[in-house]
């Protein structure tokens, strides 16, 4: 009888892996399989390649005009909202009215 293994893995990595896997005709069933038979036969993990160090962890970072762009955009949909707009009330008060009105809770 076969077993059933769950793992996390960063969603970049697993788009790009499924991709390679695809390219040489394998399965996430196949590399997991392959991984499991690493281990048991060298009794460590496999150490990624120079090449491979090279995969993104699946953390994004902007380069500088990414940046400037997003900072700009935010700029762009920036804008005080005078004293009257709360009526007096928090903010959690608000979004319980709307809610209320939007949702006819009574």
């Amino acid at each position: 009888m076969d077993a059933i293994v769950t793992a996390r893995v960063p969603s970049g990595i697993k788009e790009q892996g499924r991709a390679v896997l695809e390219k040489i005709g394998a399965t996430p069933t196949d590399l997991i399989n392959a991984a499991y038979r690493y281990v048991l036969s060298e009794g460590k993990l496999p150490q990624p390649s120079d090449a491979g160090s090279q995969i993104p962890s699946g953390i994004k970072t902007l380069d500088e005009e990414q940046r400037k762009e997003l900072k700009a955009r935010t700029v762009r949909t920036t804008f005080a909202v005078p004293a009257s707009f709360w009526e007096g009330q928090t903010d959690d008060e608000l979004l319980i009215k709307a809610l209320e009105e939007k949702y006819c809770v009574l």
